[in-house]
């Protein structure tokens, strides 16, 4: 997720806390 973050980059997961933390505007997912 640092990564991610520190390079604005999107993250593809499934992990539903990650994607609720996306939801909040912390970072770009998306979910498979």
């Amino acid at each position: 997720i640092a990564t991610a973050r520190a390079f604005d980059l999107t993250l593809v997961t499934r992990d539903q806390s990650i994607l609720d933390y996306a939801r909040a505007g912390h970072v770009r997912a998306l979910a498979c």
